[in-house]
């Protein structure tokens, strides 16, 4: 079958159009593992804390990858003497 026959048979009008689709799909996959990765990452770190210091929040943080913009939330630590009131 040949390649615009085949891109036609699979809904494209041509197989530009089909590259760009599995592109798109690609990069969505891609951007969905490396905020995943990020945020085991984060949680690993979260867990190492030392004494003294506990977790405060959380703040939205972006990363641009190869795969598109990826979105993560990074935790944020704070020392106990800083929360304790004077």
């Amino acid at each position: 079958m040949h390649e615009s026959t085949l891109s036609v048979a699979l809904g494209f009008d041509d197989f530009e159009s089909l590259e760009h689709v599995v592109f798109d799909r690609v990069c969505a996959i891609g951007r969905a593992e490396a905020a995943r990765m990020l945020r085991e990452l984060d949680d690993e770190i979260a867990r190492s804390v030392p004494p003294g210091l506990r977790m405060k929040d959380r703040r939205v943080k972006r990363v641009l990858t190869r795969f598109g913009e990826v979105e993560h939330k990074v935790q944020r630590g704070r020392t106990l003497a800083a929360t304790e009131e004077v």
